[in-house]
């Protein structure tokens, strides 16, 4: 899983939450690895922590763009929101479609790099 850049630090992060158990475990991945870089970026020190509830928002969104885009099996959907919360939050790009671009052109440990 790691060469294949399914993992971010110790987690496996290519899960989609199709039941209860993987969306509880994917709203906590998300919430884990945004909390984390932003404690860990100087830029990002003013912006407070996400929530459980925030994270579960979040996913639900995106749960929504792939089910409708139809990209159930081509898009890991823990990247696409942590890069979507990104870029929003330095306002380079907004949408859905913007992050799975940039998740199509480099893995997400590659996207954190450059933060």
């Amino acid at each position: 899983m790691a060469r294949l850049g399914r993992v971010l630090g110790n987690s496996m992060i290519f899960v989609y939450p199709s039941n209860l158990k993987l969306t509880g475990r994917a709203t906590y991945l998300i919430q884990l690895h945004i909390n984390r870089i932003l404690a860990s970026r100087a830029h990002f020190q003013d912006i407070p922590p996400i929530n459980y509830n925030q994270a579960n928002a979040i996913l639900f969104n995106a749960s929504q763009y792939i089910e409708g885009h139809q990209l159930r099996d081509q898009v890991a959907i823990i990247p696409l929101v942590i890069i979507r919360v990104f870029e929003e939050l330095q306002k380079k790009s907004y949408g859905w479609e913007e992050a799975q671009k940039i998740l199509s052109k480099e893995t997400l440990e590659e996207y954190i790099s450059k933060l």
